[in-house]
């Protein structure tokens, strides 16, 4: 599902980026990048005052997957409820990337599997040995 939408976001750069894109053709301007942001940001949605009580929450967690065709809005992933809605009033955290935070876990599932094989390639290794040293003393008998 979220690759499809990283698909469109690059098309959508893409066409940017070309010298001559449909808007410059039709506006004479270059297109406006500021509203660009990484995708996999982690946002904060503000909930509007009239539909939180006393102590709900104010705040929800989401994440950047797309932009909106319509609009300068960004399309956010609800990893709870696992819907996606388009809402411009976010605050975006940039320092954070969570795919960048599931890679690090990754690489770091990875160094210790890597460690586990060595070390039982080593027990192996040690048992072969144990396994030589008695046929040696069979044959020695």
């Amino acid at each position: 599902m979220l690759w499809a939408k990283g698909a469109n976001v690059w098309n959508c750069t893409l066409n940017k980026r070309i010298s001559k894109t449909p808007y410059k053709m039709v506006d004479n301007s270059q297109p406006n990048f500021s509203y660009f942001k990484k995708i996999s940001n982690e946002v904060f949605h503000y909930i509007l005052k009239h539909l939180w009580k006393k102590l709900d929450v104010k705040l929800k967690k989401l994440m950047v997957i797309d932009y909106d065709l319509k609009g300068h809005a960004y399309r956010l992933w609800n990893s709870i409820t696992n819907k996606v809605m388009v809402n411009i009033d976010v605050k975006i955290n940039e320092s954070s990337n969570i795919f960048l935070m599931l890679l690090n876990n990754l690489n770091l599932l990875l160094n210790t599997f890597l460690l586990l094989h060595q070390a039982l390639d080593q027990l192996l290794f040690i048992c072969h040995l144990l396994q030589l040293l008695k046929v040696f003393q069979l044959m020695m008998l």
